[in-house]
């Protein structure tokens, strides 16, 4: 085959990249630039989220008279909890960041090195979806769980 790489990470015989494959590495990487730093943007939106929820709850609950701790305790959980969401959505999109700056390098210069570690890089994305994945599902049991038990009990 025409401009071969043989990776050989241990693999009898190796990988190899061949113009095909390096082509469609190249192409992921870019579309994986693009969600990256689509996904930056959202985080930081997610950020000014979290602080105009922090302020506009808590100007709500100064102008309210009777609950207005509980408003403004209220905005600033919700506040809390989207910034603990955009800081949960910012690793997978660093890793994506990471898969996709190193294997356009590696691509381009035929190292090694940079490949593997934008494989590398492209797993911890998927090993953190999944663990993500597995959490959620893990809170929708439990939350079922818990609004039967609540039904049953006439909670």
């Amino acid at each position: 085959m025409e401009n071969e790489n043989v990776l050989d990470g241990g693999l009898t015989g190796g990988i190899i990249v061949n113009d095909v494959a390096k082509r469609a590495f190249s192409e992921t990487g870019s579309w994986g630039k693009f969600f990256a730093v689509l996904g930056f943007i959202v985080s930081g939106f997610m950020v000014i989220a979290a602080f105009a929820m922090m302020f506009v709850m808590g100007s709500i609950g100064d102008s309210l008279s009777g609950a207005a701790g509980l408003s403004s305790g209220i905005g600033v959980g919700i506040g809390l909890l989207y910034l603990l969401l955009a800081a949960l959505y910012i690793m997978p999109c660093l890793y994506l960041w990471r898969f996709s700056s190193k294997i356009k390098t590696s691509i381009n210069t035929n190292d090694q090195d940079q490949f593997a570690e934008a494989i590398v890089n492209l797993k911890s994305c998927y090993k953190f979806f999944g663990i993500m994945t597995i959490v959620m599902i893990a809170f929708y049991i439990i939350a079922i769980i818990a609004a039967g038990v609540m039904g049953i009990s006439g909670f």
